[in-house]
């Protein structure tokens, strides 16, 4: 999955540019598996940004988690 790989962007051509409007990206400036927190949003999408949460911490990050339920129960 590295930034411009051949792989992602076979991905690219093969996905319509409005499906990336219904995805959700969570990023941090302490992920500590995503890095730069840059690569985590992809552009056309919701990119939410949370200071402060490490990768594996944002599952359980009340923010996250309030703001992920309020997203389903609108759908």
């Amino acid at each position: 999955m590295r930034l411009d790989s051949d792989w992602l962007r076979q991905l690219a051509q093969a996905e319509p540019a409005q499906r990336r409007a219904l995805f959700t990206c969570w990023y941090s400036n302490c992920d500590n598996i995503v890095f730069p927190a840059s690569t985590a949003a992809l552009p056309g999408a919701d990119n939410r940004f949370i200071a402060g949460v490490a990768h594996l911490q944002m599952v359980e990050a009340p923010a996250v988690v309030q703001a992920c339920l309020a997203d389903i129960a609108r759908d």
